[in-house]
């Protein structure tokens, strides 16, 4: 086994941020504070636009059947309880 590609932002705490698109991509979206896309054919990562505040641990992510994700809950760096709630339109 090997280590695959870095990520352009360090994370945390972002296993259920992390849902493959219809598209083939793979949005994640916690533990830092902006999403960023795997591309598993490139093996490739690039940064989302948009900015979700903090970098919400913790958090979830939902696929909606016609493809738009919706990111949910977590907590930031002062672990206070987050009650944002973002959309992803790819």
């Amino acid at each position: 086994m090997a280590a695959g590609p870095a990520m352009k932002t360090a994370r945390y705490k972002f296993r259920d941020t992390a849902v493959r698109l219809l598209d083939r991509w793979v949005l994640i979206a916690g533990g830092g504070r902006s999403a960023e896309l795997f591309d598993p054919r490139t093996e490739a990562f690039e940064t989302v636009a948009g900015d979700l505040g903090h970098d919400y641990s913790f958090a979830s992510a939902t696929l909606l059947s016609n493809g738009d994700v919706v990111i949910l809950g977590g907590y930031d760096d002062a672990m206070r309880n987050s009650d944002g709630v973002w959309r992803f339109r790819p």
